[in-house]
């Protein structure tokens, strides 16, 4: 009985710790939108507060970028990863896309818009409607939004594909700057190039991480009544 007793009170506390950890995100959330509405500069540069498990998100990305010098098998998982780094409800809105759409993909674009307003720092919003206006022959809006996509999250593969597209269709075609961004791209197994690729993509997104760790850890030390937008000035 104290066995199952004590079994019941580890397992309430594990998903009060879930729990927590859900509440932490949504205070995250909530308190990047009241950075980027007064200083919209902060959704570039990656500011972010980092809670427990989106620590464990970031950790899980950068092993499933070193995974990828010899297999492609972490790809799917990556990209269920940056569906996933939003709400979950606009995490199941672009799932939900794929199955299918709205007539001239009106109702899609309405909602990445929203999404991007809504959670600026978020890449995947971004380069989901980079593609849709892409095919939309939107040019220029796509471009711009490839750049954000690509600024937010330098190692997703799936943004240069887009830009060579762009440059080679886009109303200044550019043969050259398409090769330029190709030779970005992720790299076929075994070779030098997928190592540099790698290795190269970690670095980028540890120094996100320990960037974003050195933040939030300066944010958590502050008194709760000096934590205003204007507190956060980083250079």
């Amino acid at each position: 009985m104290i066995r199952q007793g004590k079994d019941h009170q580890q397992e309430a506390l594990h998903q009060a710790e879930l729990n927590s950890f859900d509440d932490l995100d949504e205070a995250r959330r909530s308190f990047e939108q009241i950075l980027d509405q007064h200083a919209p500069e902060f959704a570039l540069r990656h500011l972010h507060v980092l809670t427990s498990s989106c620590r464990r998100r970031k950790q899980l990305e950068i092993q499933l970028l070193q995974s990828l010098e010899d297999s492609d098998e972490a790809l799917e998982e990556l990209i269920h990863l940056w569906i996933h780094e939003g709400a979950p409800e606009d995490a199941n809105i672009i799932l939900d896309m794929q199955e299918e759409c709205s007539p001239g993909l009106v109702k899609e674009e309405a909602l990445l818009k929203k999404m991007i307003r809504k959670h600026p720092s978020w890449c995947e919003p971004s380069l989901r409607l980079a593609t849709l206006l892409f095919y939309k022959g939107r040019t220029e809006e796509s471009f711009e939004l490839a750049h954000r996509a690509r600024e937010l999250k330098p190692w997703h593969f799936e943004v240069y594909p887009l830009l060579i597209m762009l440059n080679l269709r886009g109303p200044n075609p550019s043969f050259q700057s398409a090769i330029g961004w190709a030779r970005m791209g992720l790299p076929k197994l075994h070779g030098r190039r997928r190592h540099e690729w790698v290795m190269r993509a970690v670095e980028q997104a540890e120094t996100q991480f320990e960037t974003a760790k050195a933040i939030s850890e300066q944010i958590m030390l502050r008194p709760q009544s000096e934590l205003t937008a204007e507190t956060f000035t980083w250079q």
